[in-house]
């Protein structure tokens, strides 16, 4: 039922998939996976507040789910709990130190509370882990920008541009 849900949200038939995933977890409550994915689903849905129920699940059924502490985050930066957003994703970090997306949104995050320095470390972090990775690129050159390092955030803007030539916001 789970890979259903999967395929039928891939293919953008998320109710579907959300009966699928519901599914799922009614034959196998602890099923971390298939909350996880409802969760998924559901922030497809624009459902934020019952994505954050299924992805605080999946949490308390595996608490090393590093991609379900970064939505979780993704959830709270979007509501502006910028404090919450960034112990998500500290977690999501801790648990997975590759994981570029969750710098570069701990670095937005960063940016919301003032904090220039850690929010440019955070961004460089996400770079140096993906180099091709334009977002990343963009929000470090807004941020350079905002410094005043017009200089330094002209060639990172640049290069977010060469990376994604349709990248409109860059």
């Amino acid at each position: 039922h789970n890979n259903l849900g999967n395929t039928l949200s891939a293919l953008n038939k998320v109710e579907d998939a959300e009966t699928s995933y519901r599914k799922a977890i009614e034959l196998k409550p602890s099923f971390a996976d298939a909350q996880y994915s409802l969760g998924l689903n559901l922030m497809k849905m624009k459902k934020n507040s019952e994505a954050e129920i299924c992805f605080t699940k999946a949490l308390s059924l595996n608490s090393s789910f590093a991609l379900a502490h970064y939505h979780l985050g993704n959830i709270f930066k979007n509501r502006e709990e910028t404090l919450k957003a960034e112990a998500s994703f500290k977690r999501a970090i801790a648990l997975k130190p590759e994981f570029a997306e969750a710098y570069n949104n701990l670095g937005v995050t960063y940016v919301a509370l003032g904090k220039r320095s850690e929010a440019e470390e955070n961004f460089k972090r996400a770079i140096e882990l993906q180099s091709k990775y334009a977002e990343a690129h963009n929000n470090l050159g807004n941020l350079l920008r905002e410094m005043r390092r017009y200089y330094e955030a002209h060639n990172v803007l640049k290069k977010a541009i060469e990376l994604d030539p349709d990248f409109v916001e860059a």
